[in-house]
């Protein structure tokens, strides 16, 4: 029953055209003043297209690849309390937290990563990293090789605690730690009892 917007630069979720996925879709798509034609007061800024997601009483926000302008819009929707999903290449679930942090650096013309550092422990809880895994006949296959909880470390600082790690070696997902206190509680209320699924 949740009303979910997604905001794209090119669409391609298309999740407004299948009523079966979710019957109560928005989809929003930002277009760059450059990319609106010789009128350069033209476009549809993501901040635009943030304030009419909210505007529109959205439950979730999902934003397209963080490249760039996203990253802090994309922060908004976190802050806000709306669940808020993305996408970014990064090469592991640890280097999605710095790769997350230098797009807030570099957006935000800061030369120090705390503050964006802090807001990504505020504001993150999970991490999925999809890997591309080459087959035995050479063709390649997509799998999520990685679920991480963010939480802090000794000194503070987010990072991306494995819950589920996917070893090619035994073809089969691992589990190198537990989830906190505080999703552990988010995860019973939602029906999923970890000690109960993991530890049999």
């Amino acid at each position: 029953q949740e009303k979910i917007v997604t905001i794209e630069t090119e669409r391609e979720l298309y999740l407004n055209k299948m009523p079966e996925r979710h019957w109560q879709v928005q989809d929003l798509q930002y277009i760059p003043p450059q990319s609106a034609g010789a009128d350069s007061a033209a476009g549809f800024t993501l901040d635009q297209c943030f304030m009419l997601a909210v505007r529109s009483s959205a439950q979730r926000i999902l934003f397209a690849e963080i490249r760039g302008p996203e990253g802090p819009v994309a922060f908004k929707a976190m802050e806000a309390g709306r669940g808020s999903m993305s996408t970014i290449h990064a090469r592991s679930a640890d280097h999605t937290i710095r790769r997350l942090a230098i797009v807030l650096m570099s957006e935000e013309g800061l030369t120090d990563d705390t503050v964006p550092m802090n807001r990504i422990g505020d504001s993150l809880d999970l991490i999925l990293y999809i890997s591309e895994l080459e087959n035995p006949d050479g063709t390649r296959r997509r799998v999520v090789t990685e679920v991480a909880e963010v939480r802090p470390n000794d000194q503070g600082l987010p990072m991306a605690s494995k819950l589920f790690k996917y070893d090619p070696n035994i073809k089969d997902w691992t589990n190198p730690e537990d989830p906190s206190p505080q999703l552990d509680g988010p995860l019973r209320r939602a029906g999923y009892d970890w000690e109960k699924e993991i530890r049999g």
